[in-house]
């Protein structure tokens, strides 16, 4: 007999791209970074599930504009 070949999962990666060069950074980046970032954590789970390759979810700033987005990609 020959041995059937595991398929495995792909290697993934999350990847954060966030950018800060608009009014909402301005006053105090660190506490809109700060803010962006747990609003993300939280929705990892929340969105229903970043997990797999090609999820990803929207870095919104304080102003409600798309300032960037995590992303699982395959590595």
């Amino acid at each position: 007999q020959q041995a059937i070949p595991a398929i495995l999962p792909p290697v993934m990666r999350a990847t954060l791209e966030i950018k800060m060069d608009n009014a909402a950074f301005e006053a105090a980046p660190k506490v809109e970074l700060h803010r962006i970032l747990r609003q993300l954590s939280g929705n990892v789970l929340n969105e229903g599930g970043v997990h797999r390759v090609g999820d990803s979810i929207a870095a919104i700033d304080i102003n409600g504009n798309t300032v960037g987005k995590l992303e699982i990609v395959e590595d």
